[in-house]
């Protein structure tokens, strides 16, 4: 006989579906008694880019990139291993992914 075995909430590599990343993060930085001022200034943010990510308000962050390295660093300032933040934020948002860079064709200029 198989038998299931429900994860812990307190693993720190299990992000359940209803918990979001921003929501992850501002539960762990309040269980540590740090003010989001704080996690602003060691991260070098503003306090409104903190509480954007702690609100899951992506769209109003630069872009991607920026943003799961925001995810990325946040998560281990509070001691959180950041691979499971940044796959839920790839879940939760597949639009958001970073467009394809562009290649230029234009021809390289020669020299005189």
């Amino acid at each position: 006989m198989n038998t299931l075995h429900a994860a812990s909430p307190e693993d720190p590599k299990v992000l359940e579906f209803a918990e979001s990343p921003g929501r992850r993060l501002r539960v762990h930085r309040q269980a540590k008694g740090l003010e989001v001022e704080r996690i602003a200034t060691q991260m070098h943010l503003r306090p409104a880019v903190v509480e954007a990510l702690e609100q899951d308000r992506y769209d109003e962050l630069p872009g991607p990139v920026f943003v799961i390295g925001y995810l990325r660093n946040y998560a281990r300032l509070v001691g959180l291993d950041p691979q499971p933040l940044i796959e839920g934020y790839r879940a939760t948002n597949p639009g958001m992914e970073a467009p394809a860079p562009r290649v230029s064709t234009a021809p390289a200029p020669r020299p005189e």
